[in-house]
């Protein structure tokens, strides 16, 4: 599984809180945004036009078939675990990453560049997988069959809150299963799992 680099107490304060039922990547006075619910409340996050993150070791296969999809595409930054590419102007962020997401098949997952403000803030992604808090009177087996048989693969379980990490694609589909998992009712809390850029070299 390629590298990925989690952010343990934002996602712990994500998942004490839930998901709306699933919408499309939306529109904030003419950002794209991607967006889920934490305690009811709507968390939203923008998508930075023309930039993807690549999360993964930053193979040649990867870097060979982003130049294929999207010619003129460049790296913008380099993180440890991640690349930041610069794609055509006018690309729409989410249509870009699934778009290489695609084209690159298991070399590497893509995200659209997000952040914390339409004028900027800090940079986020979505790495893949969403963080899941069930009902506090499940044990932990309970709570792993009952995420199996709705048909998700549980990556993780976590010691402690009846917690569980589960897969997902990268990108705007985390935040969407994110919001779907919201709506069943022994999901106490669901939030897509982050990605941030900790070091640039």
């Amino acid at each position: 599984m390629p590298t990925r680099l989690l952010i343990p107490l934002l996602a712990a304060a994500l998942m004490t809180s839930g998901c709306a039922a699933a919408e499309p990547a939306s529109s904030d006075e003419g950002t794209e945004t991607i967006h889920w619910y934490e305690e009811g409340e709507r968390r939203t996050l923008y998508v930075v036009p023309g930039r993807v993150v690549e999360l993964g070791d930053g193979s040649a296969a990867a870097e060979s078939a982003v130049r294929s999809a999207r010619p003129g595409a460049e790296v913008a930054a380099k993180h440890r675990g991640a690349r930041i590419w610069s794609v055509p102007e006018g690309e729409v962020g989410t249509r870009a990453a699934g778009d290489l997401a695609r084209a690159a098949g298991n070399e590497a997952r893509f995200s659209p560049l997000l952040r914390t403000a339409p004028d900027g803030g800090a940079e986020m992604a979505l790495a893949g997988g969403v963080l899941v808090t069930l009902r506090e009177d499940w044990s932990t087996e309970e709570g792993r069959r009952w995420l199996e048989a709705e048909g998700y693969t549980v990556e993780r379980e976590y010691r402690f809150g009846n917690r569980f990490l589960i897969a997902t694609p990268a990108g705007a589909e985390a935040a969407e299963v994110a919001r779907d998992l919201h709506q069943r009712e022994p999901v106490t809390g669901a939030a897509p799992d982050l990605w941030q850029p900790l070091e640039t070299r």
